[in-house]
C-alpha cells in the first residue's frame, strides 16, 4: 500500500491539438471562430493551462459563445463564476418574471428575492464544506 500511496497520479486530457479539435466541433468547424477563440485562449494562461481538461473546454466554449465581445475571463475564479451567473441566468430567463433581464456581470446584479435565495444556498454551501458535510436537506432550504 506505500507504493501507491506514494505514487504520483496524472490527470489524462487533451492534447493541444484535440483542444483544437474540440473547439473546431463545438463551433460546426467555423474556422474563423475557432481560430479567435484560440487566440483568447492562448492570450490567458491560466485558461490556456486548464483547457486541457474536458470539462473547462467545454465551459470556455460555452462562454465564448454566450459573450458577444468573444471575450473570456482572464483567471479560472472569473471563469466559474461567470459559468454560474450564466446558469443563473439561464434559469431566470425561463421564469416569465425575470424575462426583461438579458445579462448579469455580477452577483449585485441578481434581482432581490433570487439574491436572498442565493446567498442563502452559499452560506448552506460554506457551513457544509466547514462541517465536511457535501449534501443537504430539502428542509435545510426552507431555513
Amino acid at each position: 500500500i506505500q507504493e501507491v500511496a506514494s505514487s504520483r497520479i496524472e490527470t489524462m486530457g487533451f492534447t493541444p491539438s484535440d483542444v483544437k479539435a474540440y473547439f473546431s466541433e463545438c463551433l460546426k468547424s467555423d474556422t474563423q471562430a475557432v481560430e479567435k477563440l484560440s487566440e483568447v485562449v492562448q492570450q490567458n494562461p491560466q485558461i490556456e493551462a486548464s483547457s486541457y481538461l474536458p470539462l473547462v473546454a467545454a465551459i470556455i466554449v460555452a462562454i465564448f459563445l454566450m459573450t458577444p465581445t468573444s471575450k473570456l475571463p482572464t483567471t479560472l475564479y472569473d471563469l466559474f463564476t461567470t459559468l454560474v451567473l450564466m446558469c443563473i441566468l439561464h434559469h431566470l430567463q425561463a421564469r416569465t418574471e425575470y424575462k426583461a433581464i438579458r445579462s448579469l456581470t455580477s452577483f449585485d446584479d441578481l434581482p432581490g428575492d433570487v439574491q436572498l435565495s442565493f446567498d442563502h444556498l452559499c452560506r448552506l454551501a460554506f457551513d457544509g464544506l466547514k462541517k465536511k458535510k457535501l449534501s443537504f436537506s430539502v428542509d435545510e432550504l426552507g431555513e
